[in-house]
This record gives structure tokens, C-alpha cells and sequence, in this order.
């Protein structure tokens, strides 16, 4: 393959920072770091989707236990920054000190 034909960013003209940018990796990001949340999630989805649709829908539940499995881990994410912001106002701490 010659250097003319390869193709590249730069040939498309796409730059890296149009990359940096790309709405792909946000998503892709989102749904890496939800993942335990989605595991824990779905069995729960799909027995959902059998309850609204009385028979079992595994394409629907596929595509809802991500979107349920984010949600989750914001959920989570935004409880525990408050619980820490709390303790660390308070400086509460679990184990008595011994003097």
C-alpha cells in the first residue's frame, strides 16, 4: 500500500481535537463506567419487560438495562460524594479514638 492511498485524520479531514470532542467516547466512557451497574441491573430489566409485555421481550431489555444501569450508577455516584462531602464536614469517624 503506498503513502497515497493509506488513508488518515488528516485526509479526511478530521483533526485530533475534533476527536477529543467526539460524543463516541462520552458514550462509550458512560457505559464502561456504569458496567458493574449494569450487570446488576439487567436481570431485573428483563424481568420487567415480561411483566409490561407478558411474554419475554430480550431485544427491549436489551437496550433499556444499559440506560437503567447508568442511571443507577449516577444515582450511586452522586449519594456517595454526598455522604463523603458529609463526613468530611463533620469529621465524623467510624472507630472510637483512644486517648
Amino acid at each position: 500500500m503506498t503513502m497515497e492511498k493509506r488513508m488518515n485524520l488528516r485526509t479526511v479531514g478530521i483533526s485530533t481535537q475534533d476527536l477529543a470532542y467526539c460524543p463516541l467516547r462520552t458514550i462509550v466512557a458512560e457505559i464502561a463506567s456504569a458496567s458493574m451497574f449494569i450487570y446488576l441491573s439487567h436481570y431485573m430489566v428483563l424481568s420487567l419487560v415480561t411483566k409490561i409485555f407478558g411474554e419475554k421481550m430480550p431485544w427491549i431489555g436489551f437496550e433499556i438495562a444499559p440506560i437503567v444501569g447508568i442511571i443507577f450508577a449516577h444515582v450511586y455516584d452522586s449519594g456517595d460524594t454526598k455522604v463523603r462531602t458529609m463526613i468530611k464536614l463533620r469529621k465524623f469517624t467510624f472507630v472510637e479514638q483512644k486517648n
